[in-house]
């Protein structure tokens, strides 16, 4: 008699860690901290970051808003 094995489910793990929107909010937490490190040690946060981090964020959002208004649970 031979028993089952289980063999891990790593790719639906991985698929989920690397799906556009986990990109994205792995993206917003880096320069989020790296905008926040650079402001405690009262250094001038680069446009750069503001930038990445305002266009990121609308996206994230804008992303997550059409993804609900196609499924119909828009806000009203």
């Amino acid at each position: 008699m031979q028993l089952p094995t289980h063999e891990p489910h790593t790719s639906g793990a991985i698929e989920q860690l690397t799906s556009p929107r986990a990109v994205k909010a792995f993206l917003v937490v880096l320069f989020g901290l790296v905008a926040a490190y650079l402001a405690l040690q009262s250094q001038a946060v680069p446009d750069l970051i503001g930038y990445a981090l305002s266009g990121i964020i609308g996206y994230y959002f804008g992303d997550g808003s059409a993804q609900r208004a196609q499924n119909g649970n828009g806000s009203h």
